[in-house]
């Protein structure tokens, strides 16, 4: 039987890289795979697929739909540039302290943002900032990439660690606040491998502006504002008085689904001064860039509770495991996934749906160890971004980085940044689990 679950996973592998199949096929493909692993009938089969996907869906859909409402608006408006800009403007323009500025904003912006679409946005005025003080560009570059990066695989309600939660069922204060810390250190790694690059190039003089965006933090206020009420929703629920009207008020804005819409109403009025139509326009881009994922996140889910249904009775498979060993497993599944077929996404939903099953034989299903083990996932899911990565060549191009320094500047540093979380992660579990 174990021999047949790992014939499943280099499926699921194979159909991506190889045949360049959509994940959302290859998943539903396996759930059927798996099924007959477990014999379950033909009802059972389809009764547990539509289950699972409508029970993922229900849970983060809409989150997942504001987050990107959110990401959509501050790309188009150039809200993250402008933060970049501000926290710079009057600064002296050292190699360190602009790396370090670089590289927590990127952290910042890319919890509502993909890391691709953020960098993307930011790298020509990272580059053009390199140009005009006479900085290392690698430096700067690498700093930006792995602090978008860090966020993008541990922060909800980034798509990735929000789908983790859902199908872990892990709490997702713990994992908001423990994903802040381990990627915030994590950031810091990436930071303090681009500080410490051989490049030694040479740039010239850049005849281009910084920036024409007119510097404000304003646009920082849609992001931090909704986890700032979702934290605060959570710590409302430990005082006795939930019955009074002002904590039951908190409660529903702290909501994570109230709290991104709040946030998505404001940066609405960020834009008021836009066009009606432009407005609309990007809506319907965010709904465009969330359709996949939805969809990828569901069936995702329809995978695990398929693997759920069947290990319900062969639960003995991993009982030798300790819990220690258990997150480390969990690690290198979601590292394996993530090297051979590139996305962290897809290597974050593939494992959660894989592990979720497992976590009472391995000793995790508490509800601090499940935010470990969303944790470990996120960490196993940026070990390590390379050529097969859409994330590596994004950096590299718009990087101006040629694939060898992309893999030596970048690449490296994910592979750090990833062994430095897990690092971080098993000791916090030894201390508090």
């Amino acid at each position: 039987m174990i021999f047949l679950l790992v014939l499943c996973i280099f499926f699921i592998v194979f159909g991506i890289v190889r045949l360049k199949w959509n994940p959302v096929v290859v998943l539903f493909i396996a759930s059927l795979f798996v099924a007959q692993i477990f014999k379950l009938s033909a009802a059972e089969t389809i009764e547990v697929i539509t289950k699972g996907f409508s029970k993922t869906l229900g849970s983060i859909g809409l989150i997942i739909a504001f987050g990107t409402i959110i990401g959509v608006f501050l790309e188009k408006m150039g809200l993250g540039e402008a933060l970049i800009v501000h926290l710079l403007d009057g600064k002296k323009k050292s190699q360190k302290k602009t790396a370090l500025i670089t590289n927590l904003a990127g952290f910042i912006i890319a919890i509502p943002v993909f890391c691709d679409s953020g960098f993307i946005v930011l790298s020509s005025l990272i580059k053009n900032i390199a140009n005009r003080y006479r900085l290392n560009k690698t430096v700067l570059i690498v700093a930006l990439s792995t602090g978008l990066y860090a966020a993008h695989v541990f922060v909800p309600p980034t798509p990735g660690p929000l789908a983790a939660i859902s199908l872990i069922e892990a709490n997702f204060i713990q994992v908001m606040l423990g994903g802040l810390l381990i990627g915030l250190i994590t950031s810091l790694t990436g930071y303090w491998y681009a500080v410490n690059q051989k490049d030694k190039s040479e740039h010239q003089e850049s005849i281009e502006n910084v920036s024409t965006i007119t510097p404000s933090l304003a646009g920082v206020g849609p992001i931090l504002v909704p986890l700032f009420l979702i934290a605060l929703g959570v710590l409302s629920l430990r005082f006795e008085s939930n019955e009074l009207a002002i904590m039951q008020l908190i409660q529903f804005i702290g909501n994570p689904i109230i709290a991104l819409f709040i946030g998505v109403l404001w940066i609405i009025w960020l834009a008021r001064g836009e066009d009606a139509q432009q407005r609309l326009n990007w809506v319907e881009t965010a709904f465009q860039k969330a359709g996949p994922v939805l969809l990828v996140t569901g069936v995702g889910g329809a995978f695990g509770a398929v693997i759920g249904q069947g290990l319900e009775v062969n639960s003995e498979l991993f009982s030798g495991f300790s819990p220690l060993m258990g997150l480390l497993l969990i690690f290198g599944v979601s590292a394996f996934f993530k090297s051979l077929q590139g996305s962290s996404t897809v290597a974050i939903l593939t494992t959660s749906s894989l592990a979720v099953s497992l976590l009472p034989s391995l000793g995790l299903d508490t509800e601090l160890s499940k935010t470990f083990v969303v944790l470990s996932i996120g960490a196993g899911a940026m070990t390590f971004s390379h050529v097969n990565d859409s994330y590596f060549w994004v950096v590299s191009k718009f990087g101006d980085l040629n694939t060898s320094n992309a893999l030596k500047a970048h690449s490296i540093a994910t592979l750090l940044q990833g062994i430095v979380a897990l690092c971080v992660i098993l000791l916090g579990f030894l201390l508090l689990g």
